[in-house]
C-alpha cells in the first residue's frame, strides 16, 4: 500500500494504511501534498552528505546505519571522544537536524559533553553539549571573530530515552555589521537560541559532529542518534520550487520563477510544530501541469489543512484549476463579503474568514456539493455547477493573479465521494496530526 503510511486513527484507537484506509472502499488519492515530504528548494538546496535511504523532507541520514529495536539508526555514540564526523565542501549557510536519545548520563560538575555539532576545522561554529549545572542541562556555543559566546538553553532539561529533535541554523554574515548573520537552534519546536551577531569574519561551516566529547572537558553519556541529516538552503526560511505529489501519479506543483516561490516553514506551530508552505500574497504561488490521467469529473473530495494569514484584498485564493473557467475548481475569498466562496463553475458562499488553522473539505459534487470547517458544514448542499477539474494552482488564480496570504500543511483529493463516516475518518486523523479539531459530521 505504499507510498502511504501507517496512521493511527484516535477514534478507533488503531492503526490503518492512510489516506488508503478500508472505510474508503479501496478509493485513492489522485494528489497527496504534504509537507513533511518531497519537497525541493532554490539557491544550493543541496543534500550535503548522501546514504542509500532517506528522510524527510529531502534530506538524507548520516552515519553509518544499523537497525535499533527494528529501526535504523545512526551508531550508538559512547562518550569520551567518541563520535560520528561528516565533512562536505564549506558552506556559507546551513541547516542540520538530529533526533537523539540518550540511554546514560555520567559526567563530573565541571565537565560537559558534546551533542551535536556544525563546524570548521579550526572552530566550532555552532554546538549543544550537556553541562552539569544544578542538574544536566543542555547548553549551547555559537562563535565569532571576537571569540566564543556560551549560554545555557531555556528548555527542558533533558530525559533518559525520551528522544530530542536538534535543530541549528548557521548562516555566515555577508556585510561588515555584526548583526546579520544567524545561528538558531530549536530542540524540538521551541527555539531556544535567537542569535544575529554572527559577523563577517567567522568561518564557513563543513562538519557535522554527532556525540562524544565536542566540548573540552572529559565525559561520557551514551547517546542514539536517529535521522542526523544536513543540507543547505537558498534562503531563510526556504523557497520551494517543487512541491512533489505523494500519491503517486505525479501531480507535482513546481515554481521556476525565484521571486514567485512560497516559503517552507520548518517547523510551524499554527501546525503543532508541523512544516508548512506559505505564500505572501504579493506573488508567490505553486501549479501543477494537468493532471495525469486527464481531467476529473466530478465528484471531487479535497481536504486541506490550512490557514490565512492575513486577508489581502477581495477575491484572493486559496487553491485553482490549471487552465479556464470552464475546467476550474476554486476556494477564494468572495469580494462581496467576507466569505470565502466556492466554484466550479457557479459561486456560492461558505463560512466567514479567520486567521485559525483547519482542515476543511470540499465536496465538489453539482447540486449535492458541500463543505465542512473542522467537520463543522459551512454550506448547505446546493450547486456550484459541474466543471471538471483540470490541474491545481495554490495560493492564486489559475492565471497567476489574485494571489493569498495563507499556509498549507496538507492536500489531498479524490475523485470520488465518501460517507460521512469515511470523512470523518480522515477529518480525525488530520486533525490529531495538526493540531486542530473535527466535530465528526
Amino acid at each position: 500500500m505504499s507510498p502511504w503510511s501507517i496512521e493511527y486513527d484516535p477514534v478507533k484507537g488503531v492503526l490503518h494504511p492512510f489516506p488508503y484506509a478500508p472505510i474508503m472502499g479501496g478509493a485513492r488519492p489522485f494528489i497527496l501534498l504534504d509537507a513533511k515530504k518531497g519537497l525541493t528548494f532554490n539557491g544550493s538546496g543541496a543534500d550535503l552528505i548522501d546514504e542509500d535511504f532517506t528522510v524527510d523532507p529531502g534530506w538524507t541520514e548520516f552515519g553509518d546505519s544499523s537497525v535499533v529495536n527494528g529501526k535504523i539508526v545512526s551508531n550508538t555514540v559512547a562518550g569520551v571522544d567518541a563520535y560520528s564526523v561528516k565533512t562536505f565542501a564549506a558552506q556559507t549557510e546551513l541547516w542540520a537536524e538530529a533526533i537523539i536519545s540518550f540511554d546514560s548520563f555520567s559526567f563530573g560538575a565541571t565537565h560537559s559533553a558534546g551533542v551535536f555539532a556544525l563546524h570548521s576545522l579550526s572552530g566550532i561554529r555552532v554546538e549543544i553539549y550537556l553541562v552539569e549545572s544544578s542538574g544536566i542541562k543542555f547548553a549551547a556555543g555559537y562563535a565569532d571573530d571576537a571569540g566564543a559566546n556560551d549560554a545555557t538553553l531555556s528548555s527542558p532539561v533533558p530525559v533518559l530515552g525520551k528522544k530530542y529533535k536538534i535543530t541549528l541554523h548557521y548562516k555566515q554574515a555577508t556585510t561588515t555589521s555584526s548583526n546579520d548573520g544567524i545561528c538558531e537552534i530549536w530542540i524540538d519546536t521551541i527555539k531556544v537560541l535567537d542569535e544575529q551577531t554572527v559577523d563577517n569574519n567567522a568561518e564557513d561551516g563543513d562538519h557535522i559532529e554527532v556525540g562524544g566529547n565536542l566540548a573540552s572537558s572529559q565525559a561520557s553519556v551514551l547517546q542514539r542518534t536517529d535521522d542526523v541529516k544536513v543540507g543547505t538552503t537558498g534562503a531563510s526560511p526556504a523557497q520551494v520550487t517543487n512541491w512533489a505529489d505523494q500519491s503517486g501519479d505525479g501531480n507535482n506543483v513546481p515554481q521556476a520563477t525565484a521571486v514567485d516561490q512560497p516559503d517552507w516553514n520548518v517547523s510551524d506551530s499554527d501546525f503543532n510544530g508541523n512544516p508548512s508552505v506559505e505564500a505572501d500574497g504579493v506573488s508567490e504561488s505553486l501549479k501543477s501541469a494537468l493532471f495525469s490521467g486527464g481531467d476529473k469529473a466530478q465528484p471531487n473530495l479535497v481536504f486541506i489543512v490550512h490557514k490565512t494569514v492575513s486577508n489581502v484584498a477581495a477575491s484572493d485564493y486559496l487553491f485553482d484549476g490549471h487552465t479556464n473557467a470552464a475546467k476550474r475548481h476554486a476556494i477564494f475569498d468572495g469580494s462581496g463579503g467576507p466569505n470565502q466562496e466556492i466554484f466550479a463553475g457557479t459561486s456560492q458562499a461558505l463560512s466567514l474568514i479567520d486567521l485559525n488553522a483547519h482542515v476543511s473539505a470540499y465536496l465538489f459534487n453539482g447540486a449535492s456539493s458541500n463543505s465542512w470547517e473542522d467537520g463543522v458544514p459551512t454550506i448547505p448542499a446546493g450547486t456550484i455547477g459541474a466543471n471538471p477539474w483540470d490541474g491545481i494552482t495554490l495560493f492564486s488564480r489559475f492565471n497567476g493573479a489574485n494571489w493569498g496570504n495563507r499556509k498549507v500543511a496538507y492536500l489531498l483529493a479524490y475523485n470520488s465521494n465518501f460517507s460521512d463516516a469515511a470523512i470523518n475518518y480522515i477529518g480525525n486523523v488530520l486533525a490529531a496530526r495538526f493540531g486542530t479539531t473535527w466535530t465528526d459530521i
